[in-house]
């Protein structure tokens, strides 16, 4: 393209124009083409991630009644942290790998099936699996935010020694972040990973 086209070009989308009205036209531009920037990303990751996953189902009994307390004060979900482990997206992944491989931090629920006249506790989690990266994720448990603090703590303390003595869960705390009304957990079934930061995270392996 020669100097008198970009002239030309210029003068016919600017031409008039102080500097300031140039300025603010071409922010608007960017800032138009950024938003569609994140936009198309978000689609294609989205897309991908779909394709390359699978919806599984495990189901998760426990020969232990879900205290009738806690009945409507508490919550299961299950935090879908990222699909792969940290340590092979940093070094080892492609880049579509390290595209699929983003941090999610999105919560998903678990059913529970359980309650008065019931002897045992049935947990259902449905989790996306990569079909090449499995799936990185942790368990939490959450008082209803409505209640009382004092309840809560109480709440947290039942379901906190619920889930040790059903032997189906390890590294049970309170979220020492703003989240402190969790208690998070590890599933014994799922092999456990450590992230760059230090904390311990479930993660299913694709078959």
């Amino acid at each position: 393209m020669t100097p008198a086209i970009v002239i030309e070009i210029f003068q016919k989308f600017f031409g008039g124009m102080d500097v300031v009205e140039i300025a603010k036209a071409t922010g608007i531009v960017a800032a138009v083409g950024t938003v569609i920037n994140a936009i198309t990303r978000g689609i294609l990751n989205y897309a991908t991630t779909r394709y390359h996953s699978r919806l599984k189902t495990y189901v998760i009994r426990v020969k232990a009644r879900l205290p009738a307390e806690l009945l409507g004060k508490i919550t299961f979900h299950c935090l879908i942290v990222r699909y792969g482990t940290d340590q092979y997206i940093e070094k080892m992944a492609s880049e579509i790998d390290r595209q699929n491989g983003q941090l999610q931090n999105r919560i998903i629920d678990i059913k529970t099936r359980g309650g008065v006249g019931k002897k045992d506790t049935e947990f259902t989690l449905e989790l996306p699996v990569h079909r090449r990266l499995g799936t990185q994720f942790k368990c939490f448990t959450e008082a209803k935010k409505d209640l009382p603090p004092l309840h809560k703590e109480v709440f947290l303390n039942d379901v906190m020694a619920f889930l040790a003595s059903t032997g189906i869960a390890s590294e049970i705390s309170i979220s020492s972040s703003e989240h402190q009304h969790r208690v998070y957990f590890l599933l014994n079934r799922f092999a456990s990973v450590t992230t760059v930061d230090g904390f311990k995270n479930n993660h299913c392996f694709p078959e």
